[in-house]
């Protein structure tokens, strides 16, 4: 097989992987497909030689499409709201908004995507260990807002915009210069993770700190530590589902964490211990509750 022949083969390849990569977003209109076809199919090509296999775009075809599809929301609200003053709507209809948002949204993209990929490699060695081998066991702590459908059986819009807000801030404060991730936002509540328990509570305890200075916001926090999935920038697992059930019978502005976690906790952080039947498990899930004093993003 000559050089040409080699090379065209690579771009065909490339191509179906582009169509694949498309599919999983139900993109299967011939003209888009082309075009993204001809803007990606020369990087995959390219970063195929250094070893990027189909399942690997894959995962990343996931993440981008739940991503990309919160962007693209969260361009289509701020669109509308632009389009319903009356002089946006006789000036600039909404289809020249979206264009004239597109070059702002890249930039912004380029930015963040840049600052945020050297940022986690370079605490890839003391944060959360996504490799596939990995046996390194990870804590995982999800911070509940309390009586949360009350709230929002009440609230107002504005009230639930401020409790969306509030929520997003308090979690970005806490993991603040420690080696704690935010993971997901769930509604009412959000999971943090990292390699180490006792940042992990102290970053659960200071989002619920922040949540009620910022917000008046009730919150609480259940904390489990073991071996979980990476996948597409997501995390799964038992501790996952632990973390949330733990949060049910958490005190109000403590964190309730597995015996397991304890254990890599200072004693004086672990109190009252109790045991709680939990669906799914055979057996009673010891727990202790654990506390310390209010504390803050970063201290």
């Amino acid at each position: 097989m000559n050089d040409s022949t080699t090379h065209l083969s690579e771009h065909q390849r490339a191509s179906e992987m582009v169509e694949r990569f498309l599919s999983l977003a139900g993109i299967s209109d011939q003209e888009l497909v082309s075009e993204a076809s001809r803007l990606l199919q020369r990087q995959i090509a390219e970063i195929r030689r250094e070893g990027l296999r189909e399942p690997d775009l894959a995962v990343m075809g996931q993440a981008y499409i739940r991503a990309v599809g919160r962007i693209v929301a969260a361009e289509t609200e701020v669109i509308l709201r632009l389009g319903s003053t009356r002089a946006v709507t006789e000036t600039r209809p909404e289809r020249q908004l979206a264009l004239r948002l597109l070059p702002l949204g890249r930039d912004v993209f380029d930015v963040l995507h840049g600052l945020l990929l050297r940022r986690a490699m370079a605490r890839a060695q003391e944060g959360v260990d996504r490799s596939p081998r990995s046996t390194r066991p990870t804590a995982v702590a999800h911070v509940d807002v309390i009586a949360s459908t009350a709230l929002l059986r009440q609230a107002s819009i504005l009230d639930t915009q401020r409790l969306v807000d509030g929520l997003f801030g308090a979690a970005q404060a806490a993991v603040r210069d420690r080696p704690v991730e935010v993971i997901k936002y769930v509604g009412d509540g959000v999971f943090l993770a990292g390699p180490d328990p006792r940042e992990v509570a102290q970053a659960s305890l200071a989002c619920i700190h922040e949540l009620a200075r910022s917000t008046g916001l009730r919150s609480r926090a259940g904390l489990a530590f073991g071996r979980v999935v990476h996948r597409a920038g997501d995390v799964f697992g038992l501790p996952v589902n632990l973390s949330h059930a733990l949060t049910k019978r958490a005190p109000e502005g403590a964190v309730l964490a597995t015996a397991v976690a304890p254990a890599q906790l200072p004693a004086s952080m672990c109190r009252q211990p109790v045991e709680l039947e939990v669906p799914g498990l055979d057996a009673p899930l010891l727990a202790y509750r654990t506390s310390s004093p209010v504390v803050t993003a970063g201290s």
